[in-house]
């Protein structure tokens, strides 16, 4: 049964999400008047005029749509491909600016009528008066109302429903709007062997127009609402569609797919006693709300003492399960719970790893550790740096944190660290095997006003060990690839950590004595724990 306190979350949420759409997207009225352009005012969700009848970035009509019958799995005679690609936009001004969004969706041959409701805001040119100015002079008078004049972007809100007969379209059909015979509707139908068909629906703005100004023939707020008319569950998930199975089929029987955004995202409506979505809607900034943490555990053998890299695949010290050949099937259970996600500012990440203390301890661990892997006979996967060693010891030091608040004991809460080029976080998450998962006390410490008091007690506890000062003064070894670090400030149950609690080092989280410019959280101790280092 849901909380009370669900429901105030999920307002939060919304509202946040509101927030950000009108400052991106708009508008913040039906019929708004901007001060500014239009143009200038949002950043996405507009469609600008193509620069040609049907541009090379909107070809709808090559090789991907060639003319023959498909089949389940989008093959056919002539090569055509079931999935076309997403067109690259033409650049102009600098930056990429779309002309067309679409959808892409699945039916059953058996509906063969549609509605497509297309949505979008267009602005005018006008000019306001402040207030009126009394004067002696006419024609200062004339002069003051004059400059009394303002330009505004007044918005007026645009809308029309095209009704499509899928019999009649054939293999692709263009259709202009009532309203703007330059904005049409683009449909390909593609017919697969197994009783379902594939629609791809364009919206594409070529309304070059005349002496009209850009922002005039530009599409704003573009929303593409694709139903039939009785909002019928119609459809169908991907995975129905296809004759043969993906690896994992199962990920997509339990979340499935819908519809796939072309130059947006694809959203879609669905009654939880029905199979299928009753509709296909396009969006600029997609939400989805994660329901949990599911980790799924597979035995692949086992190993003594020391577990190699965590990210090898295939691990040669690994006793396999089955030692006449590969295993047909491998033992595995599903784990439900909960967990909190944190990222680390990359720009920051990288100005931290300039500093030459920091560098040159990040050099030092990337050296020991190749060494230590070739003493062990392990494949180094990837090089562990100062980045990761940092991410690292912070969530051994908040497991430590959380065990206590959340009543977890450090064994049952995991950690998985995200460290390399386009990754920087961490997650901490803990699970149970049962269906419900775990009971929510871990993802509570994830709101704010939970969150902060616990980091200030991780790092107030960061600054001081028990072992202090042999354990501060440790460096990293080919031997001991650990910094300052032991069992009494971050070391936790190894079968909490994925890494065997190596790599660890607070003079790279806190100021430590001789360490003090390598602190990653060095402000942060002094703002949020009030210590002046």
């Amino acid at each position: 049964m849901a909380e009370r306190s669900d429901y105030l979350y999920a307002q939060v949420r919304k509202k946040m999400l509101d927030a950000v759409r009108m400052d991106l997207i708009g508008p913040t009225a039906a019929e708004e008047a901007l001060t500014e352009l239009p143009t200038n005012s949002y950043i996405t969700g507009m469609l600008y005029p193509a620069d040609s009848d049907i541009t090379e970035d909107e070809n709808y009509n090559d090789v991907e749509f060639t003319e023959g019958r498909l089949d389940a799995d989008g093959n056919g005679s002539e090569s055509v491909v079931l999935e076309d690609e997403e067109p690259d936009e033409s650049t102009k001004g600098g930056f990429k600016k779309p002309s067309s969004i679409g959808v892409s969706f699945y039916l059953s041959e058996e509906t063969n009528k549609i509605n497509v409701d297309v949505y979008w805001g267009s602005y005018y040119s006008d000019k306001v008066d402040d207030g009126e100015v009394v004067d002696e002079s006419i024609e200062e008078d004339y002069e003051n109302k004059k400059k009394k004049k303002r330009q505004v972007y007044v918005r007026e809100q645009m809308a029309e429903t095209v009704e499509l007969n899928l019999d009649d379209i054939g293999r692709a059909k263009t259709i202009p709007l009532h309203s703007n015979a330059h904005i049409f509707i683009y449909v390909i139908q593609m017919r697969l062997d197994n009783g379902y068909k594939m629609l791809s629906v364009y919206l594409h703005n070529n309304n070059k127009g005349g002496d009209e100004k850009e922002y005039e023939r530009v599409m704003f707020q573009v929303e593409l609402h694709v139903s039939t008319k009785d909002k019928e569950a119609v459809f169908i998930p991907e995975y129905i569609c296809r004759k043969q199975e993906l690896e994992d089929e199962y990920y997509y029987k339990g979340r499935p797919i819908f519809g796939r955004g072309r130059g947006c995202a694809a959203t879609w409506n669905k009654r939880e006693d029905e199979e299928n979505a009753y509709s296909i809607d396009s969006t600029f900034i997609p939400d989805h709300e994660i329901p949990g943490v599911r980790e799924v555990k597979v035995l692949l053998g086992y190993s003594r003492l020391e577990m190699p890299e965590p990210e090898v695949d295939d691990q040669k010290q690994v006793v396999k399960l089955k030692s006449s050949g590969p295993e047909k099937w491998l033992p595995a259970v599903e784990i439900n719970g909960e967990g909190i996600f944190i990222e680390f500012n990359r720009a920051t990440m990288n100005e931290w790893l300039t500093n030459s203390r920091v560098a040159e301890r990040s050099k030092k661990y990337e050296s020991c550790y190749e060494e230590y892997c070739k003493q062990k006979g392990w494949e180094n996967f990837k090089s562990r740096n100062g980045e990761y060693v940092l991410i690292h010891t912070l969530s051994h030091m908040l497991i430590k944190e959380m065990a206590i608040q959340s009543g977890y004991s450090s064994s049952a809460l995991h950690e998985r660290i995200y460290s390399s080029d386009k990754m920087c976080g961490l997650l901490i998450y803990t699970g149970a095997a049962d269906k419900e998962g775990s009971l929510g006390g871990l993802v509570e410490l994830g709101s704010m006003e939970k969150l902060i008091p616990l980091l200030k007690g991780a790092l107030e506890n960061g600054l001081t060990c028990t072992t202090d000062p042999e354990c501060f003064m440790k460096n990293p070894t080919t031997d001991r690839i650990n910094g300052a670090a032991c069992h009494s400030c971050t070391m936790i149950s190894e079968t909490a950590c994925e890494n065997g609690n190596r790599l660890l080092d607070r003079a790279l989280v806190v100021p430590l004595p001789e360490h003090e410019e390598m602190g990653y959280f060095k402000e942060l101790v002094n703002v949020l724990c009030g210590i002046q280092v």
